[in-house]
């Protein structure tokens, strides 16, 4: 997989739900959008993506390496 996303959960300071147990895998090569309304989490999605926010819970990988360990290794 290009990006797995796996029991992925996040919430804001303020007590706001921001991601909830999210769960995705996206094969190399496919082209994938993200839709939602406002403040349903599509940003932070993607700064879990970029690795710009730790999750609370869960992993993030692309190209089988975990977001996190790319950044700081």
């Amino acid at each position: 997989m290009a990006i797995k996303i796996e029991n992925l959960s996040f919430l804001y300071p303020d007590s706001q739900r921001g991601l909830v147990d999210i769960n995705l895998n996206i094969k190399a090569g496919r082209k994938t959008a993200i839709l939602g309304i406002n403040g349903s989490g599509k940003s932070t999605l993607l700064y879990h993506l970029n690795g710009t926010t730790l999750p609370q819970t869960g992993r993030v990988e692309v190209l089988n390496m975990n977001v996190w360990w790319r950044i700081f290794s």
